[in-house]
């Protein structure tokens, strides 16, 4: 990349020309470094111990199925776990949590998975900053 940069400006010196790296992987740092923002990392963390705590407990699981399955507006869409290495993925992560916001409420509230559903994740979904 530097290699061609350098033949670059050497064929170009007369224009007024600025290189760059990768626009993806700028990007790609730039959404790193606002990770490290404390309100994203928390909300990073928060999502992501929300949307485990669902799929690593098959009770817990399924009576968030049923849950969607019965709710009226007809909100089915699946949870999804930020990824490291693709870019947005926080965001559908969020997404997601949005629009099952009232099918997670209910779940944290729900007799069928209060006994499995642990009880820092209940207070985040049923807290006032979610």
């Amino acid at each position: 990349m530097k290699c061609t940069w350098r033949i670059l400006q050497g064929q170009y010196q007369e224009l007024d020309i600025t290189f760059y790296s990768c626009v993806t992987h700028i990007l790609d740092l730039l959404i790193k470094d606002t990770m490290f923002q404390p309100s994203i990392d928390k909300l990073a963390t928060n999502g992501t111990a929300i949307v485990k705590e669902i799929k690593d407990k098959h009770i817990v699981s399924a009576t968030f199925a049923e849950i969607q399955q019965q709710d009226q507006n007809n909100i089915s869409t699946t949870l999804k776990l930020p990824v490291k290495t693709r870019l947005g993925s926080l965001l559908f992560c969020v997404e997601s949590l949005l629009e099952n916001k009232h099918n997670l409420q209910a779940l944290a509230i729900s007799q069928n998975a209060d006994r499995h559903f642990n009880a820092l994740i209940k207070n985040i979904i049923l807290g006032e900053e979610f």
